[in-house]
């Protein structure tokens, strides 16, 4: 029979290595990387350039929050409980030169590069219906606001608008009505909102041979003769899409957030920007 050994070799605790969780923007590491129970962890995130910590958790198994203590220097630091944890880091665009424009949404975006403004100093009004003086307006900005000369050729093309209706027309971007008018005030409809697009790529000499398939939705049949081309190309380069109830209502006007999106999509994607 065996004796025991008077020296038996301590068995040492169970450790918890933790599940790291973290968004786009950066990288974190944790110390020590196989923690037991009661031991300190120090979690230590690395933003990328232009990123900023936004927020950081830390749950049980039961989904439950372990207290997180920011130590001041960059890094935090918990408790390891009995079990093993979920760590969940968060970043942010810090707002700086080098803030990448991938991690601002659709309305900063057409905001800082100036392609959009708001409805007021403090309001952008993503319900409100785009007019057809404000979509050629936004396409002027997008254009750089280059100088025109000479009129538009419209009758009722006066006001905040002219110069860049004047610069539509000249560069065959925009066309007005049958009697000679443009109608600024109108609600522009999703489907002169994609000829607009359209024509503006034309002349921008960008790719035009993208097709969506407008069959497969119930009602892309209502699309006019003259639009088809338009809504094809604007649904194959993923720019206008379906709504909710599957509809591509080419007929339908458009709202400021949808053009914030499409321009946003146009700039980054079409335009090379």
């Amino acid at each position: 029979m065996e004796e025991p050994d008077p020296d038996p070799t301590p068995t040492p605790p169970p450790t918890y290595p933790p599940q790291v969780d973290t968004g786009e923007g950066g990288t974190v590491a944790t110390s020590p990387s196989r923690p037991s129970r009661g031991d300190e962890v120090t979690i230590t995130p690395k933003p990328n350039p232009g990123q900023e910590v936004d927020a950081i958790t830390v749950t049980d198994r039961n989904g439950n929050p372990v207290e997180v203590i920011d130590n001041g220097n960059g890094t935090y630091s918990f408790t390891q409980p009995s079990d093993r944890v979920t760590i969940s880091v968060t970043f942010r665009c810090d707002s700086g030169q080098l803030c990448p424009s991938c991690h601002l949404t659709d309305v900063d975006y057409v905001v800082e590069k100036g392609i959009m403004e708001g409805m007021s100093p403090t309001t952008f009004s993503p319900g409100t219906h785009l007019t057809r003086a404000q979509a050629v307006q936004i396409l002027y900005n997008l254009e750089g606001q280059p100088t025109v000369s000479g009129d538009s050729g419209f009758s009722d093309a006066f006001g905040w608008y002219e110069t860049a209706v004047t610069w539509a027309a000249q560069t065959c971007v925009a066309e007005g009505y049958g009697e000679g008018t443009f109608q600024p005030g109108n609600r522009i409809t999703r489907q002169e909102f994609a000829q607009l697009l359209y024509n503006y790529a034309g002349d921008k000499g960008c790719d035009l041979t993208a097709e969506g398939d407008l069959s497969q939705f119930p009602d892309g049949d209502t699309a006019a003769d003259w639009a088809e081309a338009a809504m094809s190309w604007a649904n194959g380069n993923g720019l206008i899409h379906g709504h909710e109830d599957g509809t591509l209502d080419a007929r339908g006007t458009t709202i400021r957030a949808q053009a914030a999106n499409i321009f946003m999509e146009f700039d980054k994607n079409l335009a090379g920007n």
